[in-house]
């Protein structure tokens, strides 16, 4: 009896889903190809996307594959990326290791490269990449600096998915496997057409963008997202006609996910395995419930905001050299008035995970306070900036604490007057203390009628 080796299914948009799926006769749509793959398999199961744009008019359900045996690995529904300025030589150094310029590039709208991969051509950094968090008319700031400084003469390249699949809803199934997605833009058709998991499925990411279009992300029962550099070698690579190469440690572009809501429901996560899972999101509303963890190793958020409810728990480590950013909470549709917070955590939940913290991250205009803690939740708090000049940073009500100097941590600062709302303060059942080092400094501070606690 032989052994089945690799299963690699091929799909084109000028396929005919009455193919068998081969390189030289692809089927059209992502739905057959789905349906072609087998149960489980022995090494490789690779769904390959040819550049393009796929409609997929009727909501799809999938199983994924169970890998089997010591040399199989992670399932993977993969797609080519596409340069989209053409080859560019970096006209600046950066000490920091954050940004490439290039005084030459025609002008550019500001961010509007965001969440695209910024791709090292040659140079000391040939061959990695990271997300573009920023941009401006010609320099570029990503979300995790680079192992060199970018230096004068890098060759550089700005990457965008050359794979849109345009779904009316796509829901995978478990127990167990891991579905790895690479290269691809996943478009929600309406505010119906979401995407989620139930029962054990993780996702792990390289290079990918998630256009919700108001509808949810929604993983239920133990599912999640991994770092995209979790996912097992052989991966498939779009500069070699889809030979089979490593997928590859020092590519670091991992979600853009914006424009919808973001739900966790009964033990989901976003792990922070390997230090190296990555977020950068837009019109955002992350919402974790039950017993669910946040903990991604930087975010670079706008107009997101997140709350937590029964047990869940926002844990950031964050990057020492590039603290991350969570800006602008989100506008409330139906009013237009901004929501009054951007993390919240109520009934029993943590924001900080024990006392390693909520760390580098700047908060900055939301509606009201920064952080609110509610219904006996806790907050373990440093290295956080940037207190909304209508709010204050840390609001503990309903026999919630606030632990703000951890581990000789700093805590929330940002501009602002000395009192009252703008100011380095925590609102400890609507009572204004002072915690940032200012004259008066008045904690730990306990309000005996809820007990409230800031220390």
């Amino acid at each position: 009896m032989t052994t089945p080796t690799d299963v690699n299914i091929y799909v084109n948009p000028t396929g005919n889903d009455s193919n068998p799926g081969t390189q030289t006769a692809p089927v059209q749509t992502l739905s057959k190809a789905l349906s072609l793959v087998p149960c489980s398999y022995f090494e490789v199961c690779r769904i390959i996307l040819a550049p393009g744009t796929y409609t997929e008019a009727v909501p799809i359900s999938f199983h994924p594959p169970h890998p089997v045996g010591p040399y199989a690995i992670d399932f993977a529904i993969v797609g080519e990326m596409s340069n989209v300025l053409g080859d560019r030589i970096c006209s600046a150094n950066d000490p920091n290791k954050l940004i490439y310029t290039d005084a030459t590039l025609p002008p550019q709208a500001v961010d509007a490269f965001r969440g695209a991969t910024l791709f090292c051509v040659s140079g000391a950094n040939k061959g990695a990449s990271r997300t573009i968090v920023s941009n401006t008319a010609n320099a570029f700031t990503v979300n995790k600096p680079w192992a060199n400084a970018p230096a004068i003469g890098d060759v550089f390249e700005v990457q965008q998915p050359a794979v849109i699949i345009n779904h009316a809803g796509i829901l995978f199934w478990g127990p167990g496997p891991i579905v790895g997605l690479k290269y691809l833009k996943l478009h929600g058709t309406s505010a119906t057409a979401g995407f989620g998991a139930n029962f054990l499925v993780k996702f792990a990411a390289e290079s990918v963008e998630m256009d919700l279009n108001g509808a949810n992300f929604a993983l239920l029962h133990y599912s999640g997202i991994i770092a995209g550099t979790e996912l097992a070698s052989p991966g498939i690579s779009p500069a070699s006609s889809f030979s089979l190469i490593p997928f590859s440690l020092i590519r670091q572009a991992d979600w853009y996910i914006h424009g919808g809501a973001l739900s966790f429901t009964d033990r989901c996560q976003v792990s922070n395995q390997g230090g190296s899972n990555n977020l950068v999101t837009d019109n955002l509303s992350i919402l974790l419930a039950d017993s669910c963890t946040f903990s991604p190793n930087s975010i670079f958020g706008r107009k997101t905001d997140i709350t937590l409810v029964n047990f869940s728990s926002f844990n950031h480590p964050g990057i020492a050299a590039h603290p991350s950013s969570l800006t602008n909470s989100n506008i409330d549709p139906t009013t237009g008035n901004p929501n009054p917070f951007l993390v919240r955590a109520d009934k029993s939940s943590i924001v900080g995970g024990g006392n390693a913290g909520m760390r580098r991250i700047a908060l900055d205009n939301s509606g009201g306070d920064a952080i609110l803690l509610q219904g006996n939740s806790h907050g373990y708090i440093g290295d956080v900036t940037g207190v909304n000049p209508l709010g204050v940073g840390i609001h503990c009500t309903s026999m919630s604490t606030a632990r703000v100097h951890q581990g000789g941590m700093t805590t929330v600062t940002g501009p602002g007057p000395a009192t009252g709302p703008g100011s380095n303060n925590v609102s400890v059942a609507g009572i204004i203390k002072q915690y940032a080092g200012a004259a008066g400094l008045s904690i730990p501070f306990t309000n005996t009628d809820t007990l409230c606690r800031i220390e």
